[in-house]
């Protein structure tokens, strides 16, 4: 299930005390350690839509505490379980929770950088993007996949070669991809 709130501009900072107040120590804590409230408000909210998906997925009604894997990938401590993964961007915050390993990755829609999709990209991926009606959008298509893919896999982002290559590998993996461009992002699942 994935949990979308599309206007974290909105979120007031007496919005973000009410709600800080609302999460467990260990979440508040790290969001109060962000330097940028921008920040501090979307770790918040992101935490907020997990709890509330355990709310209405599973009648978890506790503030969930993470514990991390190498690489940092979060778990539920008391509910091993559980797979959820986290993301924001400016224009959204997105949590995904399933019953097998799940990553997502929210990105805002950006003008099209072509040094950066070189940096990112294939051959093959850079033709198809330059290729496409909307060269931002398909590029902010394959990112998300890409990020979404080693959030699941819980291994952090790797070298430029292997980021190049991370879609042709053969993974059993799907995705799903959300494209809103009235409020200016793209998410992707990957399970």
């Amino acid at each position: 299930m994935v949990y979308i709130e599309d206007a974290p501009e909105s979120f007031t900072d007496e919005m973000y005390r009410r709600e800080l107040s609302k999460v467990s120590d260990q979440r508040r804590e790290a969001a109060e350690r962000l330097l940028r409230a921008h920040d501090r408000i979307r770790s918040v909210l992101s935490y907020r839509l997990l709890q509330h998906g355990l709310k209405c997925e599973y009648r978890i009604d506790v503030a969930p505490e993470f514990i991390f894997n190498e690489d940092g990938k979060p778990f539920l401590r008391d509910y091993p379980q559980i797979y959820f993964s986290l993301s924001h961007c400016d224009k959204a915050v997105a949590c995904a929770i399933s019953k097998c390993p799940i990553g997502i990755d929210v990105e805002t829609l950006r003008p099209f950088d072509a040094e950066l999709a070189e940096y990112v990209c294939s051959e093959e991926e850079s033709a198809a993007i330059s290729a496409s009606p909307d060269p931002a959008v398909a590029f902010t298509a394959l990112w998300t996949k890409k990020e979404s893919l080693y959030k699941m896999l819980g291994t952090g982002l790797p070298s430029k070669e292997k980021l190049q290559q991370i879609l042709h590998l053969p993974f059993q993996a799907s995705f799903e991809t959300i494209v809103n461009k009235v409020a200016g992002y793209v998410l992707s699942t990957c399970r």
